[in-house]
């Protein structure tokens, strides 16, 4: 029988599983299910913060969910790795080993630097880079990651205290005279992107902006309704959708004029999302345009599948990433072959 492992991501603004069977042959794994739950972890309005009783509770309750879903598939494994959110919580760590004890699950904090590695793992899973650099920038509640790399080495990494739920927290709690307050924002938003892009630039910049996780997902999914509405949006798969910078200037725009309340029908999204898409929004604008591009392709892997693709490594199933990242397409054909023969 093929291994069956689960990883799970514990971030800022909600938690996702996936439940994958291994196939050694062709260094590859098969998405079996997958569950996503919002939870949103920690106030980000203070320097340092707790994790509050209910926020545990609900974090515990959607983990006991989880391990039942992965139970259900009899994985061999299940693992978890928590970000911003758990990273900067004062008894993180200490509810982190409450999950070890009561659910069994191996659940570690990682940096904001393993974090942007783990999320381009993911996303070498499924893009081709060939020989090409890509900018990979990943939205979260409490964080943004900046990843440079092609499908052999990685030259930039970074991680900034700058995510949807964040900002929302800390400067769009209240939107009255939100058209007054964007100037500020915004040059606090490009006062925390600055060093960062100077970095990407002095690394040697790059040839395509790939957009993984929640917010890019959500946009994604906007401009797609706003352009080709169909009954079947709902379970559209959006990977590698091309959001143009414009589009993004222009989603913004329409938020603006909704009040909060009305967003989720507005737009099409849920309730959770639509609290915290402005200020996603906003920080994707200013990233692409520091980092004077014109369109961002969205990605649907990143951190949890990074995890997996990371497990596969330390295995040994896959060699390399060079290897892994030639046989995309290989492997594409092989599970074709094998579906329909």
């Amino acid at each position: 029988m093929k291994e069956k492992i689960a990883a799970i991501d514990l971030g800022s603004n909600s938690f996702h599983i996936v439940v994958v069977e291994i196939n050694p042959e062709t260094q590859s794994f098969k998405v079996l299910d997958r569950l996503r739950e919002t939870v949103r972890f920690g106030t980000f309005t203070e320097p340092s913060h707790e994790l509050t009783k209910k926020d545990m509770k609900k974090g515990m309750d959607t983990l006991k969910r989880f391990k039942k879903l992965a139970e259900g598939h009899h994985v061999n494994e299940i693992f978890a790795s928590a970000t911003s959110a758990i990273r900067e919580a004062i008894n993180g760590k200490e509810w982190l080993n409450k999950v070890k004890q009561e659910l069994d699950i191996d659940a570690h904090v990682i940096s904001g630097v393993e974090e942007a590695r783990l999320i381009y793992l993911g996303v070498l899973s499924t893009f081709e880079l060939k020989r090409k650099r890509a900018c990979i920038v990943d939205i979260g509640g409490g964080s943004t990651e900046l990843i440079v790399g092609d499908e052999q080495f990685i030259y930039h990494l970074s991680s900034i205290k700058l995510g949807a739920v964040r900002l929302t927290a800390q400067e769009l709690k209240s939107e009255t005279n939100i058209k007054e307050k964007f100037e500020f924002i915004e040059k606090n938003i490009e006062s925390l992107l600055t060093t960062k892009i100077q970095e990407i630039k002095d690394a040697g910049g790059f040839k395509t902006l790939i957009g993984t996780s929640g917010t890019i997902q959500t946009i994604a999914r906007i401009d797609y309704r706003m352009h080709n509405f169909t009954d079947a949006e709902s379970t559209l798969n959006l990977n590698q959708y091309v959001i143009p910078y414009h589009s993004v200037e222009s989603i913004i725009e329409k938020m603006i004029s909704v009040p909060k309340s009305k967003r989720a029908n507005t737009f099409g999204i849920s309730k959770n999302r639509a609290e915290i898409i402005l200020a996603g929004a906003l920080i994707l604008k200013l990233v692409m345009k520091n980092l004077n591009t014109k369109e961002i392709i969205y990605c649907d892997r990143a951190l949890r599948e990074g995890l997996i693709v990371d497990k596969l490594l330390q295995k040994g199933i896959i060699k390399n990433r060079l290897q892994y990242q030639q046989t995309i397409r290989q492997r594409s054909v092989l599970e074709l072959a094998k579906k329909y023969h």
